[in-house]
């Protein structure tokens, strides 16, 4: 991919999760720590079946 093409790719890609990522920040003030708390949890979530996903394909595939 030409070097042009993929900067004006990247930009135009990445600006817009910039600015929703800054106006959330915006919205949430003080309480994104609640949501941190939150995201933890989830994230555990998400490792915890992401590994049983995996360990089943991996043996399905055995």
């Amino acid at each position: 991919m030409p070097t042009k093409q993929f900067l004006f790719y990247t930009f135009a890609g990445s600006l817009p999760w910039t600015a929703l990522i800054l106006w959330a920040g915006l919205m949430l003030g003080d309480h994104w720590e609640y949501l941190l708390e939150i995201g933890h949890k989830f994230s555990a979530a998400f490792i915890v079946v992401s590994v049983v996903i995996i360990a089943w394909l991996y043996f399905k595939r055995k």
